[in-house]
């Protein structure tokens, strides 16, 4: 697989969330309050959709960015962090990007955290701003069995998975490479969650979208969500893996 082309992407914009949004069918596009500000976020925006499946986007991006949020940041959804993660759980963030997800949990107490992305870029200014926190460079669609990170009480995506379907052109039926590579990447997070271990999916696809991409007969887990926001919602959905 060349890397430089189909890895994944990490973290969106808010105004990358307008762009999704608009390829997904939902027509509310939310965007800054200041003019200025969303001009400029608009101007990181890749020519393609599918842009958004390359490292090499990603990587040219974080040079000069510091930080963005897709979704909602932290504060918004921090209700539902504290009550479904522990503060002594060992936790993966999938797709860490430039977001403050990761450090504002560690300030909150959450201080057992590891943090993925696949860009090589962001992994190394991320290492140096939150030297507190580990880093690794990887896809996410390649950690089953992942010796090196072991097994986690939790593993958070925020907007991660969002962008497996950039290239599909109805939200109702996904391409045989996204469905691919969406098996890929949740057999990936059930291998590395430990029985009672939580996966945490946060995003604004409504569960008619996404629940069947996360209930296969071979996961051996439970599957809620809860919905956050104020006019327009976001999910956060929550799989839980049975204990033997």
């Amino acid at each position: 697989m060349d890397n430089r082309n189909t890895s994944l992407s990490s973290s969106f914009s808010t105004a990358d969330c307008a762009r999704v949004c608009v390829l997904h069918g939902i027509s509310h596009l939310i965007f800054y309050s200041d003019r200025t500000e969303t001009m400029e976020r608009l101007s990181t925006l890749p020519g393609h959709n599918c842009d958004y499946l390359s490292k090499g986007y990603w990587n040219l991006r974080y040079i000069s960015e510091d930080n963005f949020e897709w979704c909602k940041g932290y504060q918004e959804f921090k209700p539902l962090i504290t009550k479904y993660v522990g503060k002594n759980d060992r936790v993966l963030i999938l797709g860490c990007g430039n977001s403050s997800l990761g450090a504002e949990m560690f300030s909150d107490g959450f201080q057992n955290i590891i943090n993925i992305d696949f860009s090589e870029v962001v992994i190394e200014k991320m290492t140096k701003r939150y030297p507190q926190m580990q880093w690794f460079c990887k896809d996410m669609r390649t950690l089953e069995g992942d010796a090196d990170l072991g097994q986690f009480d939790v593993i958070i995506e925020k907007g991660t998975l969002d962008v497996l379907f950039v290239k599909d052109k109805s939200p109702w039926e996904a391409s045989p490479t996204t469905k691919h590579d969406m098996k890929r990447t949740t057999d990936s997070i059930y291998s590395l969650l430990r029985p009672g271990g939580r996966f945490v999916s946060v995003t604004f696809t409504q569960p008619h979208f996404r629940l069947k991409y996360y209930q296969h007969e071979e996961y051996k887990w439970k599957i809620n969500y809860e919905t956050f926001g104020e006019g327009f919602h976001y999910f956060f959905y929550v799989a839980t893996r049975e204990c033997p």
